[in-house]
């Protein structure tokens, strides 16, 4: 049965403009076999929201954000469309986070979407056509937990990680992200250090973190000098402060 689209003229107007993809472009995503759709529970407020990662007719990779009208008539409202980033292409190259890897271990499909969420990070700052194999290996080697549960071992791991794979590797394309990723992990590993009342702890790790956000804030990068100068007058580990 074919697909019904419902597309707001006065919203499809607004989206060329704003991202230069109009939804009829957007509507041909829905044809490509290798998309990927997923759900979007941070935006379904009222209706349930997903979003899709596809190519278009025109061979350009879009995401398109859509909600389903009725599942017995199968119709789709765009709500928006726009092109993909670096870190989307790759998910959409390499496939779902949990197929990326043979993991002996069942849990593996919890924590692969914090995996692909790291290498989607790495492979973003850089257009080096290596980024890629370099992310999975450095994540493969790091093997990061699926969450730190307030403890200083997790990103006080991921911290030392991030600098000495800086130090071994100068000329690696991740070199301009390390140091902000490292001063972030350091600030949560103080934090973590706090809670635990070891202050001794807390102090090498707040030094460690000056350092590293040092670098980061004299980055090439002006989208890591910005989020290093946030870190900066945050001095958290709560990203969204």
């Amino acid at each position: 049965m074919a697909i019904r689209f419902e597309l707001d003229p006065a919203k499809a107007r607004r989206n060329v403009r704003r991202h230069g993809v109009s939804f009829e472009e957007a509507t041909t995503t829905f044809d490509d076999d290798l998309s990927m759709t997923m759900p979007d529970p941070v935006h379904s407020v009222g209706e349930e929201r997903f979003i899709l990662l596809g190519r278009t007719n025109r061979g350009r990779l879009v995401v398109v954000v859509f909600t389903d009208r009725d599942a017995d008539l199968p119709s789709i409202r765009l709500i928006s469309a726009r092109l993909a980033d670096q870190g989307e292409r790759y998910d959409y190259e390499e496939g779902p986070p949990w197929k990326r890897r043979a993991e002996p271990f069942a849990e593996f499909k919890m924590i692969a979407p914090v995996w692909a969420e790291y290498e989607r990070r790495l492979v973003a700052i850089s257009d080096d056509r290596k980024a890629a194999a370099l992310a999975r290996s450095y994540v493969d080697s790091l093997r990061p937990p699926y969450e730190w549960e307030g403890y200083h071992e997790g990103p006080e791991a991921e911290a030392r990680f991030a600098d000495a794979y800086r130090m071994k590797h100068p000329d690696s394309p991740f070199r301009e992200l390390l140091p902000l990723l490292a001063a972030h992990r350091w600030a949560c590993t103080e934090e973590a250090y706090t809670y635990e009342s070891n202050p001794a702890a807390a102090a090498r790790s707040d030094t460690s973190f000056l350092r590293a956000l040092a670098v980061a804030t004299n980055s090439s990068n002006p989208l890591v000098r910005v989020a290093g100068e946030h870190l900066r007058r945050t001095h958290s580990c709560d990203t969204a402060r």
